[in-house]
């Protein structure tokens, strides 16, 4: 058991299914940020930034995809995350 001396030393103050309960994530909104806070520096990145440079990835598509996510149309926020994360590691 994990933390066995801290889940002890508080026993006496929350409930037990609480504090024994399995591993819970924490999921990031990702797919939120891309069509919003993050939406502008996504677009130019990925379509002015280093990974457009290399010309590996044809535009039309990353163009289609940026464009179908931002409207809401498909959810592309892992691709589009994959890529701006390949974009920031060629800069």
């Amino acid at each position: 058991e994990g933390k066995y001396i801290f889940k002890k030393a508080l026993e006496p103050m929350l409930p037990h299914d609480v504090l024994y309960r399995p591993k819970m994530g924490f999921a990031v909104p990702l797919a939120r940020w891309l069509r919003g806070p993050l939406r502008e520096a996504t677009r130019k990145a990925l379509q002015h930034g280093a990974l457009a440079q290399t010309g590996w990835f044809n535009p039309a598509t990353i163009a289609r995809l940026l464009d179908q996510h931002e409207r809401g149309a498909l959810d592309h926020a892992q691709p589009l995350w994959a890529l701006l994360m390949f974009d920031a590691f060629l800069r």
